[in-house]
């Protein structure tokens, strides 16, 4: 209980003690109650059983204490503070706002005062500048042990709901989901699921030190996971870590637009985020949500810009991705063009700005004349013209798989490699030439 370090003597108005008016708790209670009922704000957050006795014994409880301390006496009412606290964990778990709380118990002290002022002579200008202090003593008392009660029952709301969602969305992508476990969390199933795969890129900072990076990290998370709550509805799941995760929303909630919800995340985190999205049965969640990570790791190594992908949308990348023969083949037929890394940067920057001579030119510094000389090189060491129309979808496939290969480390042109609207048809948006030392910034076209 917190109370004043001031050596407290009983304050008296005249021959009896000040805190004559508020003896009779029981009776002063009920007169406090039907007040609040009075006022409409306070009675709109009052659960439905808190106008019985359960209210009106919180009331006598801060009634006694204010007494108890008018009198002089130090010593607090353990029982009654218990029974405050458990009133306040109580009002947490009811969901009743903690500043509607703290309201009621300051317009309570309102009416308390309001009556010792009333019921003594305003010549007692001792007795009631005393009062006063004693009064915020008793505020600061009920509003720690109400708020401190409070705040620990929502943490442990909070905790065991966490901890239940954790367990149903890690259930969920495992594909063990049970009514047992639904009924545990308190979360229904749903029979389907818009399932998102998010990056949470790393953000280079002031301070590169590995520790104020990963308190920058864990900083975005959590603005991250918080604008997640607030967006989701609270429907919706997720396992996030500093690099990302996944999110799962039920495909019922219709209300809540993916594409906005990864934009709302940006903002809210101050991250570039790029996802990828599907929706799928519950059943089919497990397999959904690899292919899903796997096209967006197929985005990341293709820089392609922030914002939300599907399926449709990298299609051929994700195709190109997939290990076998085919890709092997298509990654060898750049090998010849190793030993004439000029040759190869050439041809990156041309097909990166399709097939334009000027911009290609201009974005090797080179004239257009030695541009086609760089090219007809690169016919013949190849042994076809990678320019011609029947080459155009082979070399673009070629240096696309290349990318994507998990032997893209192999010495080659270390420039920007091609981007994801080089084979889909994508347009830079206010981007100059794909060249060395430049970055296109990408959006798709909306139809």
């Amino acid at each position: 209980m917190v109370v004043s370090n001031r050596p407290r003597t009983m304050v008296m108005a005249g021959e009896r003690p000040i805190s004559t008016p508020l003896h009779d708790v029981h009776a002063l209670s009920k007169r406090i109650i039907e007040s609040f009922a009075q006022k409409a704000a306070l009675c709109e957050i009052l659960p439905a059983e808190a106008s019985g006795t359960d209210l009106a014994s919180v009331i006598a409880i801060c009634l006694e204490s204010a007494s108890m301390l008018l009198d002089g006496r130090d010593e607090p009412d353990l029982a009654g503070m218990a029974r405050l606290e458990e009133a306040a964990a109580e009002w947490a778990r009811e969901e009743i706002p903690l500043d509607s709380v703290l309201h009621a118990i300051f317009e309570g002290s309102r009416i308390g005062h309001r009556l010792v002022s009333d019921a003594n002579s305003a010549r007692d200008f001792d007795g009631a500048s005393s009062a006063v202090f004693v009064l915020i003593d008793v505020l600061d008392t009920l509003t720690t042990i109400v708020t401190m009660a409070y705040l620990r029952e929502l943490r442990a709301i909070s905790n065991d709901q966490h901890a239940a969602k954790h367990t149903l969305t890690t259930a969920l992508l495992s594909g063990n989901p049970t009514g047992a476990m639904a009924r545990h969390s308190g979360i229904a199933i749903a029979d389907s699921y818009v399932v998102l795969a998010v990056s949470l890129p790393t953000q280079p900072d002031v301070n590169n030190s590995r520790r104020n990076r990963e308190v920058a990290a864990r900083r975005r998370l959590r603005k991250v996971q918080a604008e997640l709550a607030t967006r989701g509805r609270q429907r919706a799941l997720s396992l996030l870590s500093l690099d990302g995760g996944t999110i799962l929303i039920p495909a019922e909630c219709t209300d809540i637009d993916p594409e906005t919800l990864i934009e709302q995340l940006s903002s809210a985190g101050r991250v570039p985020i790029t996802a990828t999205v599907h929706t799928a049965t519950t059943n089919a969640i497990p397999e959904i949500v690899d292919q899903l990570h796997q096209l967006l790791d197929v985005a990341c190594r293709l820089r392609a810009a922030p914002g939300l992908y599907r399926f449709k949308d990298l299609a051929l990348e994700y195709q190109l991705s997939r290990p076998g023969p085919g890709r092997d083949l298509l990654v060898s037929v750049l090998d010849r063009l190793e030993e004439h890394p000029e040759l190869l940067e050439t041809l990156h920057v041309h097909v990166g700005n399709h097939y334009n001579r000027r911009a290609s030119a201009k974005a090797l510094y080179i004239h257009v004349n030695t541009l086609d000389n760089r090219l007809r090189r690169i016919a013949a060491v190849l042994g076809f013209d990678p320019c011609h129309p029947s080459g155009i979808p082979y070399m673009r496939a070629a240096l696309l798989a290349r990318e994507l290969s998990a032997d893209s480390t192999r010495s080659g042109y270390p420039g920007n490699g091609l981007r994801a609207h080089q084979l889909t048809g994508w347009r830079p948006v206010d981007a100059e030439p794909v060249g060395v030392g430049r970055r296109l910034v990408l959006r798709r076209e909306r139809s």
